[in-house]
């Protein structure tokens, strides 16, 4: 009987370790692979995520606290284990036949932290009589949010969740304020006269901005009776680095921030400041264009061209007619 020859100890070890440099191969491309595809999912939802919390709690304002409703906005900013985190509730309310009032709708926004992932947890709580999930029928929705709220977590790994209220101490920018007069008139200074209409109109728009901006402060609570004018919501997910005092903050470029305003049906004043025209000439500026000398300098090329039409280009290099005896002479031959 003839015996098979099989494989040894050696070819059997060689195989597996072929092997298993391949697998290690393709474990490593996989494995890179994978943190290229989250890196990208990362910095996509770093941008789009924070947008749509904004874009949701716009909704639920427009939706809860139309103007003239009476709704109310409460709001609390705090820090959750060095963390700015704030709470923000809606509500709005009706009196029923006991004279005593009643919710009939509330939506309460915040963020606590989260001991698992190491940042903040974002939650949103509905209640009232208004219900948002039309399939329940009455009974599965007494017994589901009768008497209590329910916290629906929206997403986890937010670094910063802050929602402010912006109060403007001076409205507009009237350039006799005492801030006005304080500044310099960058677009008044002559490095801007040199420039064109649309680089003076930029200047100034960015001093407009600029005083603007000294002169909004901003509320971290807001309780009161009415309607606060604006919030401003502040939402990130970049990477938190130490402030040194005790607390957690984030790059400015990796923050969205968006303003939203309560009452979208009231009438906003705007106040121009008063620009100088940017055509006008600056006698002290020698860049600038004299009309007058513009004038002259145009008499004076016109004035190189004869009434016949031909150019008169002047100095030494200019050509002689031709004598008449040259021609005269061309023609007999």
């Amino acid at each position: 009987m003839k015996r098979l020859r099989a494989f040894t100890v050696v070819e059997a070890m060689v195989t597996l370790v072929v092997a298993a440099m391949l697998l290690l191969a393709l474990f490593s491309i996989y494995d890179r692979a994978k943190k290229i595809s989250n890196s990208i999912t990362d910095k996509i939802d770093s941008t789009v995520l924070p947008g749509d919390i904004c874009q949701r709690i716009a909704e639920d304002i427009d939706r809860i606290a139309p103007p003239g409703s009476g709704a109310r906005i409460e709001l609390a900013n705090s820090f959750a284990n060095g963390f700015p985190t704030a709470r923000l509730r809606i509500c709005r309310e009706f009196i029923d036949i006991k004279n005593k009032p009643q919710i009939l709708e509330e939506v309460i926004w915040q963020a606590t932290y989260d001991m698992n992932a190491k940042r903040l947890q974002l939650w949103r709580c509905h209640s009232g009589i208004v219900w948002e999930d039309r399939l329940l029928d009455e009974d599965e929705r007494r017994d589901w949010t009768n008497n209590r709220h329910v916290f629906v977590p929206v997403c986890s790994g937010l670094s910063v969740f802050k929602i402010q209220v912006p109060q403007f101490t001076n409205q507009g920018t009237d350039a006799n304020s005492a801030s006005a007069r304080n500044r310099p008139n960058i677009a008044m200074s002559p490095r801007f006269r040199r420039n064109t209409a649309v680089a003076q109109q930029n200047s100034a728009t960015m001093v407009a901005s600029d005083q603007l901006a000294e002169e909004v402060k901003y509320l971290d609570s807001w309780n009161q009776a009415n309607m606060p004018p604006a919030l401003t919501l502040t939402v990130s997910f970049g990477e938190p680095f130490d402030t040194g005092s005790g607390g957690f903050d984030v790059e400015e470029e990796f923050k969205t921030i968006r303003t939203i305003v309560t009452d979208r049906t009231k009438k906003v004043t705007f106040n121009y400041m008063s620009l100088t025209d940017p055509n006008a000439v600056d006698a002290n500026d020698a860049n600038s264009v004299d009309p007058n000398n513009q004038s002259q300098a145009v008499n004076n090329e016109n004035s190189g061209v004869d009434k016949s039409g031909s150019l008169d280009t002047g100095g030494d290099n200019r050509r002689s007619p031709r004598s008449p005896r040259t021609r005269h002479a061309r023609g007999s031959q």
